[in-house]
Parts: C-alpha cells; sequence; structure tokens
C-alpha cells in the first residue's frame, strides 16, 4: 500500500486546532478518600510474614499417583501432581505424559486402563505425615 502526501510545506498552518477535552488549568490535591484505606505501612519483616502467609495460602496441593500390581504388596510411584484452584496439572515420572485435568482425581481413569492395575493418590501435607484415598 503506498500513501501519496500531498500536502505542501506551509500547508499546516490551514490546519485548526481541535480540542475535544477542556483541561482545567489546576487539578489541586488528588483526593483519594474512600478509594484505598491502605492502613499504616508495614515494615520490612511484617511485609515478608505477610508475603509468606498469602504464598502458604495459595500454595497447591501436592500428590503423587501411586500404582498397586495385583493383589500382592506391590507397586510404585508412577506420577506427581499438583492440584491447583480449578484444575490438576500431573506429569509421569519419566517425563512422557503431562496432562491438565479438571481434578486430581480424573488423573486416576489415566492409569486404571491397565489390566490389574488399582491407582489411587496420596496426597502430600506440608508435614512429614501423607494422606491417601
Amino acid at each position: 500500500m503506498t500513501i501519496n502526501d500531498t500536502r505542501t510545506p506551509g500547508d499546516d498552518e490551514d490546519i485548526e486546532e481541535r480540542h475535544d477535552l477542556e483541561q482545567p488549568d489546576d487539578l489541586g490535591p488528588l483526593d483519594l478518600t474512600g478509594l484505598v484505606d491502605l492502613g499504616p505501612l508495614l515494615s520490612e519483616e511484617e511485609y515478608d510474614q505477610e508475603v509468606a502467609a498469602f504464598v502458604a495460602e495459595s500454595a497447591p496441593e501436592l500428590f503423587a499417583v501411586f500404582c498397586d500390581y495385583g493383589e500382592e504388596a506391590d507397586g510404585e510411584i508412577t506420577a506427581w501432581g499438583l492440584q491447583f484452584h480449578g484444575h490438576a496439572e500431573v506429569v509421569t515420572l519419566d517425563g512422557r505424559m503431562h496432562m491438565r485435568l479438571v481434578s486430581a482425581e480424573r488423573a486416576l481413569r489415566a492409569f486404571a486402563r491397565q489390566p490389574g492395575v488399582t491407582p489411587r493418590l496420596v496426597w502430600i501435607s506440608p508435614g512429614p505425615a501423607a494422606q491417601t484415598n
């Protein structure tokens, strides 16, 4: 596309300036009363504590997909996952399969397709204990 500009020097003087919005010369101080309640400013240590608490509350839940084989006490961890608010991410140990699912429980379907395999979720708590379901 080619644009031809047919104006010649001096044509700009014929262009009328247009101002749609009138701007006051002095706006004065900006009044944020009622819009933002900042409260007292936090110290660096207090801010770090607030951030740590927020991150802990927002953290996804960690789980393993453990597959039991047959009726013997034999099994292995086949995948790890993270349960976020609204979805789960699951990755097999060998990294060949990555799933994004609506929930951690949906991962069980993928591993239950093999005969003699019973998958289960093992939830890892932040402490030393784990929960199974």
